[in-house]
């Protein structure tokens, strides 16, 4: 019997596991994220661009959000924690750029 990551990665491919924990370290919710496609990647850079990194972190979490705690999306404090978390999330590659 698969766990629920394994059937989450099954399911949605590389998954990322997000672990909130308060100030002694004691875990309070666990939220498993898919990897943002091109439509999320690009709201969560404009709202970045328009100075607004907890709105683009929410619009992040809410749509790679694919299991775990439920109260990671409805706990306020939570959400917020989670949600500064998961623009992290978005991976661009190094590149170069230079003139031939």
């Amino acid at each position: 019997m698969l766990s629920q990551l394994e059937q989450l990665q099954k399911e949605h491919g590389e998954i990322s596991t997000l672990t909130l924990k308060d100030k002694a370290g004691n875990v309070k919710a666990t939220a498993y994220l898919k990897q943002a496609n091109r439509p999320v990647v690009a709201r969560g850079m404009s709202l970045l661009a328009q100075n607004k990194p907890l709105e683009a972190g929410e619009f992040i979490l809410e749509n790679c959000f694919v299991g775990g705690d439920k109260e990671v999306l409805e706990n306020e404090l939570l959400k917020m924690s989670a949600s500064m978390q998961a623009v992290a999330l978005v991976e661009l590659l190094d590149g170069e750029l230079k003139k031939n």
